[in-house]
């Protein structure tokens, strides 16, 4: 009797994690989402850089690889900007580096794993060249967007909030 009680117990068991894992798909489906590692998630993404009293409003297209610790890398491109490569951190530290010297650190709070959204970040920026000069160090705002997020209607509406700072 005690073997049947366990290997009903193992089938429950078993049923639940199937379960969990066709949800955990599902949600992933829902969001564009692919596992791409044994604890790594890859989702569309776009970034928005934008600074206004320089003229700049720079969409970028890529992805970002989530980890289940919370933190993320990305990469997003545009013919101006080259590559932008980045990180965030579960804590909310967020790092912007481009191929044509734009880069930008900044905190925005600590984050909870998300499979869509999106967040305004605000820092110090370095590196930007308008019309060939490189500006001085500013302070400046972008917005980033994954998932279902991950599109230049869901960056703009997040825009103002980046602004305000």
């Amino acid at each position: 009797m005690k073997l049947l009680n366990k290997m009903k117990l193992g089938a429950i068991v078993a049923l639940s994690l199937t379960g969990c894992g066709a949800l955990f798909q599902a949600a992933l489906d829902a969001n564009q989402g692919e596992v791409t590692g044994r604890t790594e998630v890859t989702f569309p993404a776009v970034l928005l850089i934008t600074a206004a009293e320089y003229d700049v409003d720079e969409f970028l297209v890529g992805e970002v690889v989530g980890d289940r610790s919370g933190s993320a890398r990305f990469s997003v491109a545009n013919p101006t900007y080259g590559r932008c490569e980045g990180t965030s951190t579960r804590a909310g530290i967020v790092t912007v580096a481009c191929s044509n010297g734009y880069s930008t650190t900044s905190d925005v709070g600590r984050q909870r794993v998300e499979m869509s959204g999106t967040y305004a970040y605000f820092g110090t920026v370095s590196g930007l060249e308008v019309d060939g000069v490189v500006v001085p160090d500013f302070e400046g705002s972008g917005v980033m967007g994954w998932g279902n997020e991950a599109n230049e209607a869901a960056v703009r509406a997040a825009l103002p909030a980046a602004q305000a700072g």
